[in-house]
């Protein structure tokens, strides 16, 4: 995991998710989920952004 994300917790873990894709027999390994959840709260972030920006952006331009 990233250092910026070390000291906040999330309730989804590599381990859960490792177990949730193993449901679905697909396995990947501990530092795959990591990787994966990574990029998921990433994207996650950037499109609360992208969409907040726009929100924005529209109320600016309203009479």
């Amino acid at each position: 995991m990233l250092p910026q994300y070390r000291n906040e917790k999330f309730s989804l873990t590599p381990v859960k998710a490792q177990r949730m894709l193993a449901e679905y027999d697909t396995h990947i390994t501990l530092e795959d989920a990591e990787i994966m959840l990574e990029l998921l709260r990433k994207l996650s972030k950037l499109s609360v952004s992208e969409t907040l920006k726009h929100v924005i952006a529209c109320q600016k331009e309203a009479p």
